[in-house]
């Protein structure tokens, strides 16, 4: 998911096609029930936390690629927005329509009822969307967003240190909630949503394109691992000390620093991918986030069809891999079509 227009970069193109990925096998969670492996399925799982900071990073990156190619703050930001408003209301649309949950039978009695939700709760459909997954769109535009206002304004020092204070209070709010440091949440958005999680990762993205010199590879996969271990060892923490359920385990702390590993090492090795369909996969990133739960919906139904007639060790990855094709499928699908092309490219 790119932000900001600018030339293509074939490393970063491939992480983005490896974070989508991981996004695809966190939503799957593939092994959960499959008996004795449970483990692996945690593990696996902490395996592809770094996906969505991943995204953040690279987007405020070639934004700030962008300013500095050129300059144009408000411009950028204005195509950004533009971008990113058409993303947003068609996607809730079609998700309205078409609900995650729900029956596919009646889509303008779906449709009536996310309206009547919209009436009572505003802030829920524009921080949430009509599907978990659209979050991502409202909170990269706010980061973006409280980003560009800074650089205009020449508060770039205050990037880092708002952003932060925003990422802590959005762990303290949800995933720490339950400890002694954790901290009331009263609003109806959850605290990872918005600005609060994006903005610190859109920063650093947005400041490192500053830099000249490419971070070194070593401390990239430092990162990276201490990023995984830290997580894995905050999930068995708030999961066996306080009883802080799985689902709640997406606001650590370890998430961020493998994303920033990751996104490391993307930029010190340029040639990662290249000669290989990564680079290419990447470009479709934008298309398979927004329409794999479509697919997955589709697919629902044949999946216990086809794990009794499959042997649940093989099925669990390949039902991966035929919602990414399936959700290729579609947007190559939605691409034909006029007045959906905009919303998967």
């Amino acid at each position: 998911m790119t932000a900001s227009g600018t030339s293509r970069i074939d490393s970063l193109d491939a992480v983005r096609a490896v974070a989508m990925f991981a996004i695809l096998i966190s939503h799957l969670n593939p092994f959960r029930e499959v008996e004795g492996w449970r483990l692996a399925s945690r593990i696996i799982d902490n395996l592809t936390a770094f996906a969505v900071p991943v995204f953040f990073l690279v987007a405020g990156y070639l934004f700030g690629r962008g300013v500095q190619k050129d300059g144009r703050i408000g411009a950028r930001w204005w195509k950004v927005t533009q971008r990113l408003a058409v993303l947003f209301a068609g996607w809730c649309l079609i998700y309205a329509l078409f609900p995650v949950r729900g029956d596919w039978s009646h889509p303008l009695a779906n449709l009536l009822g996310v309206a009547r939700g919209a009436i009572e709760h505003p802030f829920v459909l524009l921080f949430n969307g009509t599907a978990i997954h659209l979050w991502f769109l409202p909170a990269l535009w706010m980061g973006l967003s409280l980003v560009a206002l800074g650089a205009a304004g020449r508060r770039e020092q205050w990037l880092l240190p708002v952003g932060a204070i925003l990422f802590i209070i959005s762990r303290l709010g949800y995933s720490y909630a339950a400890t002694p440091v954790g901290i009331p949440w009263p609003f109806p958005v959850c605290s990872r949503y918005g600005p609060m999680t994006s903005t610190l990762l859109v920063a650093i993205g947005f400041l490192w394109a500053k830099r000249q010199t490419p971070p070194r590879l070593e401390l990239a996969w430092g990162l990276i691992v201490a990023g995984m271990a830290l997580n894995l060892a905050e999930s068995y923490w708030l999961g066996h000390v306080y009883h802080v359920p799985v689902y709640q385990h997406t606001t650590l702390f370890g998430r961020e620093l493998a994303g920033v590993g990751v996104f490391w090492f993307a930029l010190a090795a340029p040639s990662f991918g290249r000669g290989t369909l990564l680079p290419l996969m990447g470009r479709y990133t934008l298309g398979v986030y927004a329409t794999h739960f479509l697919v997955m919906r589709l697919e629902q139904p044949l999946a216990p069809m086809a794990s009794g007639l499959i042997p649940p060790l093989l099925w669990e990855p390949l039902e991966v891999v035929l919602v990414y094709l399936g959700a290729v499928a579609l947007m190559f699908l939605l691409a034909r079509i006029k007045l959906t092309q905009r919303l998967v490219y």
